[in-house]
């Protein structure tokens, strides 16, 4: 689905797995669709060109001469190497297929899905893949404790995990970026949380009981499109107006802002010192005006030369309005859009019993506390974790037949370019 997004959106690069979509595909192909996601999730999971497919074939799996075959050609692509996983699945075999360009990472899961996608070791050779392009290192030195499994007991995907699909590292936490346990740098454990906006976003029903924070990358991603998580199981939550996952021009400058002060004021003093400016303008992308930021920001006291946040705040504000004044020709109006205060937005179950549902959803924006309404309510819900993104909503069920809707608006919009 993100796959399909940054087609529709236009965004893409030489290498990206995306630039091989020279038409958005309709749902008969979803298998299509399922290939390019995959390949964004190896794609974002290294900055190297090195990426890596898992074969994998269970204790009573496909023909074996199938997965020789299939070998065979991966090793005429790039190379590939066998890989031991019996401590994971008992009489398994495995194969790893080595790549230089995600093109040729996409050409090989559709020369083969139907081996690489559709027996039930799949899903697990999937996370292998990540786990080996990005490396066991990098993984590891992702998480805050190393020694936390990526699926823990039962079977649950844990945060590590669904981080690295969404984002393509498998920190341990949704907050941003980073901060120090109990925001105290003495305790000397840094938690390392999301540091972009990634293409797909994610919420929690759990956030509306303290229970984890999630940011503002996360709820605010580049697509309108989030995964929910639950306590027990993981749904997909979306709109088809590509200004719902948007954050308001002026509060998107505070933010910018605010994410690269932070950088050099975890505690959040409120300040920094004078020695850091040259790196604070880099972090905001604002390096050009070193020279100007020297005379407006900094200010002389006792203790030495200081930026304080306001001051730096104000020279943020007034210099990213006159680029945005400068670029307002060519600017995106999508980018530059103001989210709606009323929308729809739609709930995609597919656990499976009971089966696929889905459900839609208008939500509208009130400045009345919701929670006064609702009294003494903890119980978590579907409800209570859209108000953890659209803060006092108000929440509409609709009726039946979305499904229909749904597809045959998605599919109109895909064949009129529209994402």
């Amino acid at each position: 689905a993100a796959a399909a997004a940054a087609a529709a959106s236009g965004d893409a690069s030489s290498d990206h797995p995306i630039s091989l979509s020279s038409h958005p595909r309709l749902e008969s192909d979803r298998w299509g669709h399922l290939i390019e996601a995959i390949a964004q999730l190896i794609y974002q999971a290294t900055s190297k060109s090195a990426y890596r497919v898992v074969m994998l074939q269970g204790p009573k799996g496909q023909d074996t001469e199938q997965m020789q075959a299939m070998v065979a050609a991966s090793r005429e692509g790039g190379g590939s190497d066998q890989l031991d996983v019996s401590i994971i699945m008992a009489g398994a075999k495995a194969w790893v297929a080595s790549f230089t360009r995600v093109q040729d990472v996409m050409a090989f899961y559709h020369k083969h899905q139907d081996t690489l996608l559709r027996p039930a070791p799949s899903v697990l050779a999937l996370v292998l893949s990540l786990v080996l392009t990005r490396t066991i290192e990098e993984v590891k030195g992702d998480m805050d404790d190393a020694t936390v499994p990526l699926v823990g007991r039962f079977g649950h995907c844990s945060q590590e995990l669904v981080n690295l699909l969404l984002i393509g590292k498998a920190t341990s936490n949704c907050f941003d970026g980073q901060k120090f346990l109990g925001d105290d740098p003495s305790t000397g454990m840094l938690l390392k949380g999301v540091d972009r906006e990634p293409l797909v976003g994610y919420l929690s029903e759990v956030e509306a009981m303290r229970y984890l924070e999630v940011g503002v990358h996360y709820k605010h991603p580049i697509h309108p499109l989030w995964v929910l998580g639950s306590p027990n199981h993981y749904t997909t939550l979306f709109s088809l107006d590509p200004t719902v996952s948007k954050l308001p021009p002026n509060v998107k400058m505070q933010n910018d802002a605010t994410q690269a002060f932070r950088q050099f004021d975890p505690e959040q003093f409120g300040f920094v010192k004078s020695d850091n400016l040259f790196a604070l303008l880099t972090a905001a992308n604002l390096v050009q005006h070193f020279e100007e930021a020297k005379k407006h920001v900094v200010q002389n006291t006792q203790d030495g030369s200081i930026i304080l946040w306001h001051d730096f705040l104000e020279f943020f504000r007034t210099k990213r309005v006159m680029e945005r004044a400068q670029q307002a020709g060519g600017a995106s109006a999508v980018s530059d859009a103001v989210p709606p205060r009323k929308m729809t937005l739609y709930h995609f179950d597919g656990q499976d019993p009971p089966g696929p549902s889905l459900h839609r959803f208008l939500v509208e924006l009130s400045d009345i506390d919701q929670t006064f309404a609702q009294g003494d309510r903890y119980e978590v819900t579907l409800e209570a974790a859209l108000q953890t993104r659209w803060p006092n909503c108000l929440i509409t069920e609709c009726d039946a037949s979305v499904a229909a809707f749904a597809s045959s608006e998605m599919e109109s919009r895909m064949r009129s370019g529209g994402g």
